[in-house]
């Protein structure tokens, strides 16, 4: 059976339905009515909004009012309900949606005089088969994978700041690095501007502190070459060092300024400037010389 059939027969339906109602859908006190009752739109599905119209006339139009509470049944939503009032006549509109298929019964309205009674609400549904009770009005679906989506989020969120500590961190490190690289260079590099600077220094400061300095920055650079703590180490303990036997006797002119600064710090030795250039050459000279056969290796 096709759709416009199937409307033709509930249409037909829906008139015999109204003929065998409506005596018996009010209960009037006084006079003698005709009654005109109406759907808009005389067809309805689950979930549209319809209006039921009752025109009442007659010689006495009854006394009609607003009732005191709308009914609220599971399957219904009464909207809402329009009397309107003319000399002989009186209209009154209740607005609802039906939420079941089927035809219902709706609850009885007492609107004054008039009381309404076994009213049949017929609604219709777009599916054919389905449940027939009245449904409860569900949330809105949230697509596939919402769920998930905004647990990462979340958790994304929650990690940033983690995030954010650690790569300020890493950033800051990599930064006073190039820093330090770019203000040091090499170790060969800091060794020679030190040389530079006791030379320039030599006449102006003391020779036990201007030892001091030349021995400690030759220690660290023994540290970047020898891979042990020269900083701590004594004189001999340095020089008995494995770096020092494979390095055909380079390593003697770092040893001979160690032992020159040694004893002029401690015992106290008597230096001239000569002196103080000659151990600045020589170890100037060391440094190069160490430097161009681990270029030519």
């Amino acid at each position: 059976m096709s759709f416009s059939e199937e409307r033709n027969t509930f249409n037909r339906k829906l008139f015999l339905f109204f003929v065998l109602f409506l005596s018996d859908l009010f209960f009037v006190s006084g006079g003698d009515l005709k009654v005109k009752a109406d759907f808009n739109p005389p067809v309805f599905f689950v979930g549209d909004t319809v209006d039921l119209i009752i025109t009442i006339s007659g010689v006495d139009s009854p006394e009609v009012k607003m009732p005191s509470e709308l009914p609220s049944p599971d399957w219904l939503d009464i909207k809402n309900i329009k009397i309107k009032k003319d000399s002989d006549t009186v209209t009154v509109t209740v607005s609802f949606v039906s939420f079941a298929p089927g035809t219902r019964e709706l609850p009885p309205l007492d609107l004054g005089n008039i009381k309404l009674r076994n009213i049949k609400i017929p609604t219709r549904s777009i599916l054919r088969e389905g449940v027939s009770g009245g449904q409860r009005i569900k949330g809105q679906l949230l697509i596939p994978g919402t769920r998930l989506g905004l647990a990462v989020i979340l958790a994304l969120s929650a990690a940033v700041p983690f995030f954010m500590i650690f790569l300020y961190k890493l950033v800051r490190k990599a930064y006073y690095g190039i820093i330090e690289l770019i203000q040091n260079g090499r170790p060969s590099r800091r060794i020679k501007r030190l040389l530079r600077k006791l030379a320039s220094e030599l006449e102006k400061t003391d020779k036990t502190e201007w030892y001091s300095m030349l021995t400690e920055g030759l220690r660290a650079y023994l540290v970047h070459l020898t891979g042990n703590d020269c900083i701590s180490l004594t004189t001999a303990e340095i020089a008995s060092l494995t770096w020092f036997k494979t390095e055909n006797g380079v390593g003697n002119n770092f040893i001979r300024v160690l032992e020159e600064g040694d004893m002029v710090k401690f015992a106290g030795k008597t230096v001239t400037a000569e002196d103080q250039r000659f151990i600045l050459n020589l170890l100037g000279e060391t440094v190069d010389k160490l430097e161009k056969n681990n270029d030519k290796s």
